[in-house]
């Protein structure tokens, strides 16, 4: 598994962002709730990817197609497996309504109710299934791994009477046996919440001993080797290595927060983190 095909018109990635939409998620930190920190961060890339799809005014090379899944008690699909083109559009009107997802009161996007993570990673799973049947029913046999960003606030909790974690850990490796000529699907977890109790974990290469950040790590990826310098680009204080997992826990930064994000999203080479060196500064478009 080689985990080295760049996304191109003649073989598109595919990237599924899962959001945790819990009533945890409208909590506040540093100022703004969770949930508008993390829709901030995914503006800013989404507009990034937008400038590198497009060539002049309307000109799209079709090299992704995006995906993002919300989750609570349901698992509402926000965004669903977009072309380039579509997403172009997407952009553009988000731009207009001044919001990518509503995530007031009645939104389709409120944060609220409990966190069935297993069920959206099994929505991931369909997701990506049905993309990569699609691909090889329009005679692509070339197929790059599949990638998923899933950001949550808090640990999966479906009621006291079930062992939410485990249920999460079984559809996160499922997920990441769905694999292609390129690879496993890759899964990135990002845990955007300060824990007084919980050590800060980035791209670790050891399970660590509380049962909530060893869950993200037995869930996450081992980070691929053409990830491995852009990773230690981005967390030189880090030890990354070739067992690290494609996880960070308890981060309460939002701009490393959207590293984070970035970084994942960088695996088919949609975006390149090693030549962005203002995160916060996306918005600015760079050429390819």
């Amino acid at each position: 598994m080689s985990y080295d095909l760049n996304w191109n018109a003649k073989h598109p990635g595919h990237i599924v962002y899962m959001i945790d939409l819990s009533g945890s998620m409208k909590r506040t930190m540093n100022n703004m709730r969770i949930i508008d920190t993390v829709m901030n961060a995914l503006n800013r890339l989404f507009i990034h990817l937008k400038s590198n799809i497009t060539y002049g005014k309307n000109t799209v090379v079709e090299y992704l197609t995006v995906t993002v899944i919300g989750y609570n008690d349901d698992v509402i699909t926000l965004f669903n497996g977009k072309t380039a083109m579509e997403f172009k559009n997407f952009c553009a009107e988000a731009k207009k309504r001044g919001y990518m997802f509503d995530t007031r009161q009645g939104g389709i996007a409120e944060p609220h109710y409990r966190t069935f993570m297993a069920d959206a990673f099994d929505e991931a799973a369909r997701d990506i299934s049905n993309w990569i049947n699609t691909q090889k029913a329009n005679g692509i046999t070339t197929i790059p791994a599949p990638v998923v960003v899933n950001i949550t606030d808090g640990e999966p909790y479906e009621g006291n009477d079930v062992d939410a974690v485990e249920k999460a850990l079984t559809s996160a490796n499922k997920l990441k046996q769905i694999s292609t000529s390129d690879g496993n699907t890759l899964v990135f977890n990002i845990h955007f919440t300060p824990d007084p109790n919980v050590s800060r974990q980035v791209l670790p290469s050891i399970a660590p001993n509380d049962k909530y950040s060893k869950f993200l790590f037995e869930a996450s990826s081992i980070v691929p080797p053409r990830l491995l310098d852009s990773a230690k680009f981005c967390w030189p204080d880090s030890n990354v290595n070739g067992r690290s997992r494609t996880m960070i826990t308890n981060e309460e930064d939002a701009g490393k927060l959207l590293q984070f994000i970035v970084w994942g999203t960088s695996t088919g080479g949609a975006v390149d983190v090693s030549k962005v060196t203002y995160l916060e500064g996306l918005e600015q478009p760079k050429r390819r």
